[in-house]
């Protein structure tokens, strides 16, 4: 039993982490998310937010969208539920941008924007995460928090 959080920076913290083996991360993960059931809870946590709403689309801020597989399964959801979904996807490394942005290509309703989330001065109506918030300390995740809660007009979710 762990009794108490690592800090130790995971290799995707790494700056200097080589493009192919950043790119075959990005595509364990989705098949991690796929099989292991992290995209069904992404799923859910969307389907629990949007349900109590009126509105008929809404904007979707994914933080650390690494190279896009939520978004890409939040898209394929939205239409074939008829839910109209505008994402964008918010990363630090350009990298997992460029891998994202070919990973969506045929996702006309899914953005990229290579910047740290803190430096992204936009609204949206839903703020979520997947797969990030263990890359931050204690400090950073309460910056974290608020920036979501003030950004986010309907709700967030991790």
């Amino acid at each position: 039993m762990l009794r108490n959080r690592s800090y130790q920076p995971e290799l995707l913290d790494n700056d200097n982490i080589p493009v192919k083996d950043l790119y075959q991360n990005l595509v364990e993960l989705n098949i991690i998310n796929t099989w292991l059931g992290g995209h069904d809870i992404t799923l859910a946590g969307m389907t629990q937010i949007i349900k109590g709403s009126n509105k008929t689309s809404f904007t979707v801020a994914d933080v650390g969208c690494g190279g896009g597989d939520n978004l890409k399964a939040l898209a394929k959801w939205g239409r074939k539920y008829g839910i109209q979904l505008k994402f964008t996807g918010i990363d630090l490394k350009q990298d997992c941008i460029t891998f994202g942005q070919e990973n969506c290509k045929d996702f006309p309703e899914i953005n990229f924007i290579c910047s740290d989330y803190k430096h992204v001065d936009e609204n949206f109506d839903i703020v979520m995460c997947a797969l990030f918030c263990h890359h931050l300390n204690d400090q950073q995740m309460v910056e974290y928090l608020k920036w979501s809660y003030s950004h986010a007009n309907i709700g967030c979710f991790i």
